[in-house]
């Protein structure tokens, strides 16, 4: 609801902490297309692999720091690190 409530307010940039953690994998896909396909700007933080496969930039924080990465690399280290519930 939450969601729904900050997409109708239109922002330009929208900030995501974890928005799909307690969806289903199907579920997740959906809402993450319809998210990452409206006009504006989403920034996501996610321990899950599933949302890397639909951002453009992927920025990895590690020991309080960061580290620029492709998504395509990052996923591959990801589903290596990650053990999803």
């Amino acid at each position: 609801m939450a969601l729904a409530r900050a997409i109708l307010k239109r922002p330009r940039i929208l900030l995501l902490d974890e928005p799909t953690a307690s969806l289903d994998a199907p579920t997740e896909r959906r809402v993450l297309q319809t998210i990452l396909h409206l006009p504006l700007t989403v920034i996501i933080v996610s321990h899950r692999p599933a949302p890397l496969e639909y951002v453009h930039r992927v920025i990895e924080i590690s020991d309080s720091e960061s580290v620029p990465s492709n998504a395509e690399e990052l996923t591959s280290i990801a589903a290596s690190r990650l053990s999803v519930v």
